[in-house]
């Protein structure tokens, strides 16, 4: 079983560093339905299972609380495109690519769309995140 750990607070370079997420909650309460990750090595395949946990305090720093176990979760690879200020494109599936209103992805991502660009494109950050969609619930794209 593979572990992935939400933030309890948004990271330094956020525009809210320091702000509680909430991601435990809407996680919780079905709001947050997939985390986006770089996942460069594969770590998270689809269909395996998820030990979904949250720092017990400062991340990297204090132990680890399992809020749920998933016995299977959905990984699709994905890439987000940043022109004229936003994110405009999402691509779960080279060959026929799926698009997704950014205010919908941000949303089931658990965050507004402001907060969504500065987790993901801050200023000094390429036009371009490859990464891994990993779904936490059954919806799908």
């Amino acid at each position: 079983m593979k572990v992935i750990t939400l933030s309890k607070q948004f990271q330094k370079g956020h525009p809210r560093a320091g702000s509680p997420t909430g991601f435990r909650e809407k996680f919780l309460m079905g709001e947050k339905v997939h985390t986006i990750r770089k996942n460069e090595r594969g770590y998270f395949k689809d269909g395996e299972g998820l030990s979904v946990r949250e720092w017990s305090g400062a991340a990297y720093r204090s132990k680890q609380v399992e809020i749920c176990a998933l016995k299977s979760c959905g990984v699709v690879p994905i890439r987000l495109y940043r022109r004229f200020g936003l994110v405009d494109i999402f691509d779960s599936h080279p060959d026929s690519p799926v698009v997704v209103p950014i205010n919908v992805l941000a949303a089931n991502d658990g965050l507004s769309v402001s907060d969504f660009l500065g987790w993901f494109f801050p200023p000094d950050v390429e036009e371009f995140f490859y990464g891994s969609l990993i779904y936490l619930t059954d919806y799908r794209y």
